[in-house]
Formats: structure tokens, C-alpha cells, sequence
């Protein structure tokens, strides 16, 4: 769940879950979860599109190299 607190709000409110072990061990993940694999069954050549794949770029914000 996530809260908004308005601006007024004494620092120190804002910094205890960040310094609470309890908050810590029980904050959500900020992992991304894998996709599960599936089978792709080919009947024929040229079944199948490819994709091109540009990179290593510069890192983004989210951690991505390739586009």
C-alpha cells in the first residue's frame, strides 16, 4: 500500500520506515519478477518473426542496456 503524506509533514515522520528494522525486513520487493517460459512450437520455416536487438547503449534509469 502506499500513502501520501501532505507537505507539512516533520521530516523525522518521513525518515522512520526508512530507519525501522520491522518496516525494513517487511517493505515490498522492488525486484523485477521473470516472466514464466512457455514452449513455442515451430510448424514451418520462417514460422517465427525475429527482432532486432541494439545495444550495449548508455544505462538507463530502470538498469536496461539494450534496446
Amino acid at each position: 500500500m502506499l500513502y501520501s503524506l501532505p507537505p507539512s509533514t516533520p521530516a523525522f515522520v518521513c525518515l522512520f520506515p526508512s530507519r525501522c528494522d520491522l518496516c525494513q525486513q517487511n517493505k515490498p520487493t522492488q525486484q523485477k519478477t521473470q516472466a514464466a517460459l512457455k514452449p513455442i512450437t515451430i510448424t514451418g520455416r520462417f514460422h517465427l518473426v525475429g527482432v532486432d536487438c541494439m545495444g550495449p547503449m548508455t544505462t538507463s534509469a530502470a538498469g536496461n542496456l539494450f534496446i
